[in-house]
């Protein structure tokens, strides 16, 4: 894999990312004498050449007061804010895969490609804790998931991330831990009758790192 990042002006980030694979495959662990199995005997080799192309922009506000201006019986309800760190993130991605299957002497291969906008939102609610919001795809641009090899599974989809990031500094270490929401909902290109598909996962994740 080759990954290439640049910095043509202050905080754009351009990256592209190549990526070739050669597989070759002798079987596959399935019921010894079947017909599945015999078939998996012969060689299948597998190739693909992938490339991801990836372009954000990051607006970093900081050190700025929010003052709402919001009254109940003559006493201001909120206080003035000052925030110090906050960041706005526009992103784009596309995502294309050339693949080739030979399988029995035959080729089935195809063109596996995505292409998503994103937005990032990170907020620091506390000196050692950030406030991370992000949403992929929106109504009208939503992700695409194509692929002229399958056109059964194709889909359109929209993903949205909200979490908090804490880090703690203990005896050299770094422990990061991220807690929050992941939501996302699909779509069939080609329904057939199907069901839309969507999921809601609640998690928290820990992460250890060496710091100097």
């Amino acid at each position: 894999m080759l990954k290439t990042r640049f910095n043509p002006i202050p905080n754009l980030n351009i990256i592209n990312n190549f990526k070739y694979d050669s597989i070759h495959r002798i079987g596959d662990l399935t019921v010894a004498g079947s017909f599945v199995q015999k078939a998996l005997k012969a060689p299948r080799d597998i190739v693909s050449s992938s490339t991801i192309h990836k372009a954000d922009y990051t607006f970093r506000l900081a050190d700025f007061r929010l003052i709402p201006d919001i009254y109940w019986r003559g006493y201001r309800i909120f206080r003035e804010k000052r925030i110090r760190e906050f960041k706005l993130q526009p992103q784009f991605k596309y995502q294309s895969t050339f693949y080739t299957q030979n399988l029995h002497g035959k080729n089935n291969g195809g063109h596996y490609y995505s292409y998503y906008p994103v937005l990032r939102i990170d907020y620091r609610v506390a000196p050692k804790t950030l406030l991370r919001f992000a949403i992929q795809g929106f109504p009208g641009l939503m992700e695409k998931v194509r692929d002229s090899g399958d056109r059964l599974h194709e889909i359109d989809r929209r993903r949205m991330f909200l979490g908090f990031e804490t880090t703690t500094l203990y005896q050299g270490f770094n422990l990061l831990v991220t807690s929050g929401m992941r939501r996302d909902k699909q779509t069939w290109v080609k329904s057939f009758g199907r069901r839309e598909v969507g999921r809601t996962e609640y998690f928290i994740e820990l992460r250890v790192e060496a710091s100097r």
